[in-house]
């Protein structure tokens, strides 16, 4: 998964990379300590998931997060920040995940590990097997319906 991480904070935007880094999941993280560079970046390339802390000088999260979805709507959103009275605000952008920093690795694998379960990653085959949590298939973008349980069984991986 491609990703972004924005925090005006320089060493809480360090902490974030290094973090993203270790988890496997994550092919590649790009930080930003200015939203609008991270905005103009993410007009550029294709982008799975925004890590964004809310209070921020240039432009606060919120209004950060809603000008990444109005980029691209399928991008997945989680709010890194030390203000959980956030928390309605961001989920009201329809936000993915939402950490109340001290930022930890377990943190930001369970946030990853709930968008991969929930949200198919874009892929540029035919056929996409998801199998972290449990076994989806997609042919083109579209999810396969089994006619039963066994079916799906049958073709799930051990």
């Amino acid at each position: 998964m491609r990703c972004i991480a924005i925090d005006d904070d320089p060493v809480s935007l360090r902490i974030a990379e290094e973090l993203l880094r270790t988890i496997p999941d994550i092919s590649t993280v790009r930080g930003f300590l200015a939203p609008m560079e991270a905005l103009a970046y993410a007009r550029e390339h294709e982008l799975d998931i925004a890590f964004l802390d809310i209070s921020m000088e240039e432009m606060n999260g919120i209004e950060l997060a809603r000008r990444l979805k109005e980029e691209d709507p399928r991008i997945a959103i989680v709010f890194i920040t030390g203000y959980p009275e956030y928390a309605l605000d961001a989920f009201g952008i329809h936000a993915s995940g939402y950490i109340v920093k001290p930022l930890t690795r377990e943190s930001l694998v369970k946030e990853v590990e709930n968008i991969i379960f929930s949200v198919p990653t874009r892929k540029s085959g035919r056929i996409q097997a998801v199998t972290f949590g449990t076994f989806e298939l997609y042919v083109k973008g579209s999810a396969v319906r089994f006619s039963n349980k066994k079916a799906k069984e049958f073709l799930a991986p051990y």
